[in-house]
């Protein structure tokens, strides 16, 4: 009987997955010249989303990761912009044209190459008309819902200057922070499979992550017990900011202590 070599098959399919992918971007061409008069829950936008979420699930299966993250990141900048005016269909555009350049050449980028692209790609400005546009000096990467808190948090950082990007997935949050290499990782107490002192401690087992400053949002938690507990469960170099009433001032702090602004 003969036997099966997956990653010859894959290798064979990989065409297939460039022309499908290729067909898929020129759909989305023509779907995002119709977002600015299109309800979030009409069929043509949420058939806009599910063709970049199905280019984004299958990208790192046939060898391109840095499509998913740019099919991620293109979700990120719908999910956030308030109006689509034509600044923010050239700026989808853009993603568009990234993704098609990869495909043109056939080969995923160099690491290099792709954080070079990854920071090169627009991000959403028109959060609504009394929101002044914000000027991003770095980029940090939350890994938590996406709930009230991380708009909180959100807000914070754009007033900082930071841009984020939101993966409620713990495991694909910890492979967008290998493949973007953030300037500071956010990581929520509750995620979904993994809880956050085990993301962060995945986090530290990466060679490339080991460096790389990280913040614990946790709720607030009067019991003194319990905040010992977590402090002792998370490395020392690792920051603990509180929700609520005093998210400002820990994060002003764990700022500062982490030299980031």
């Amino acid at each position: 009987m003969a036997s099966f070599d997956t990653d010859d098959i894959i290798a064979q399919l990989v065409p297939m997955f460039l022309d499908d992918t290729r067909s898929k971007v020129d759909t989305l061409h023509e779907l995002v010249v119709e977002l600015p008069r299109l309800d979030r829950k009409s069929d043509d936008f949420l058939e806009f989303a599910r063709i970049v979420h199905s280019i984004k699930g299958s990208a790192g299966s046939f060898g391109f990761p840095s499509l998913g993250v740019i099919c991620h990141k293109l979700e990120d900048y719908v999910g956030k912009t308030a109006h689509f005016s034509p600044k923010a269909v050239g700026d989808i555009t853009a993603h568009l044209d990234a993704i098609e350049s990869i495909i043109s050449r056939g080969i995923d980028p160099s690491d290099a190459k792709s954080r070079l692209l990854f920071k090169q790609l627009p991000v959403p400005t028109e959060f609504g008309p009394e929101v002044a546009a914000p000027v991003f000096h770095l980029h940090a990467l939350f890994i938590g819902p996406r709930d009230v808190q991380f708009r909180i948090v959100d807000a914070e950082l754009r007033a900082c200057g930071i841009q984020s990007t939101i993966s409620p997935n713990s495991f694909h949050g910890v492979e967008l922070a290998v493949r973007t290499h953030p300037d500071f990782i956010m990581v929520a107490y509750v995620v979904d499979l993994l809880d956050g002192i085990e993301i962060v401690r995945v986090i530290r087992a990466i060679k490339r992550l080991a460096t790389t400053p990280v913040v614990f949002l946790k709720s607030e938690q009067p019991d003194e017990r319990s905040r010992r507990a977590i402090r002792q469960a998370l490395p020392e170099d690792v920051q603990i900011v509180r929700k609520g009433r005093h998210f400002s001032d820990d994060f002003a702090n764990a700022m500062a202590a982490l030299k980031i602004l």
